[in-house]
């Protein structure tokens, strides 16, 4: 698994805004299931106008252990 997530980085992936957790956005990719799969944390700090259930193109920047990634929206 942490193959997979590592070989994500510096990627960019088309993702879903599931909600928002204190800082965080999260984001699903397209090819994660909810509650399954990791997840795509983005900080909430310098982003205005995101809603959840829209899809924004996000670059993957680094893993969050043990299973989610950290992002940016681009």
């Amino acid at each position: 698994m942490y193959q997979k997530l590592l070989s994500q980085i510096g990627k960019i992936q088309r993702a879903i805004c599931d909600g928002v957790d204190g800082e965080n956005y999260i984001f699903r990719t397209q090819y994660n299931s909810p509650d399954i799969d990791s997840v795509v944390y983005v900080s909430s700090k310098t982003l205005k106008n995101i809603q959840v259930g829209n899809f924004y193109n996000i670059k993957i920047l680094s893993i969050v252990e043990p299973f989610d990634l950290r992002g940016e929206i681009i």
